[in-house]
């Protein structure tokens, strides 16, 4: 176990089987795993509080946390939940961290980028992708091939891929971010 004070501190040396517990006395938790996420730094998250809430809790495990422990306490529960972390929930972690890492790709697009590949998410093509944008096919792909370069993608499917991972992709009928207001519209 190794004790940090700040998210630089975790640098390059720490990842891989890791798992970060995070003190959550002032309701900070939450904070620091999206900061370490925007960071680029991706472990599973554990918060841990005297007494949290059983709504905290809630919120926290469908959201940014992989664990939570009431600490002080019981000392084989904070080892009950390193086994589920590390046995039964190894799944869900490992989709949390995938799901973490490809929203913090996502984050780089420009709103314009955004959009082309979220239409690109739900299977349209560049020409069908162009009419509810407002943009030539040309423009279109433009910003694709610029969303593969900035991205670093080998191919569409990594594209794809990222884009279901995030959680961005639509349904069919896509939905488009209005540039101007921020406000979504659904387009046939």
């Amino acid at each position: 176990m190794i004790q940090v004070d700040h998210v630089e501190e975790f640098g390059q040396s720490y990842r891989g089987k890791a798992i970060a517990f995070i003190s959550d006395v002032e309701g900070k938790a939450a904070e620091v795993s999206y900061a370490l996420q925007k960071s680029g730094v991706f472990f599973p998250i554990v918060a841990y509080s005297p007494s949290p809430s059983l709504a905290r809790v809630v919120h926290y495990l469908s959201g940014p946390c992989a664990g939570y422990l009431q600490w002080p306490g019981d000392e084989g529960e904070v080892w009950k939940t390193l086994e589920v972390l590390t046995e039964t929930a190894a799944e869900q972690v490992r989709r949390r961290v995938r799901e973490a890492r490809a929203r913090h790709k996502m984050a780089q697009l420009t709103p314009r980028e955004r959009q082309v590949a979220m239409g690109i998410g739900t299977g349209l093509s560049s020409k069908e992708l162009a009419r509810p944008l407002g943009i030539s096919f040309r423009t279109v792909e433009l910003h694709r091939a610029n969303i593969m370069m900035k991205l670093e993608m080998p191919n569409m499917a990594s594209l794809i891929r990222t884009v279901v991972e995030a959680g961005e992709s639509t349904d069919p009928e896509l939905e488009l971010m209005d540039l101007d207001s921020g406000e979504f519209h659904a387009t046939a």
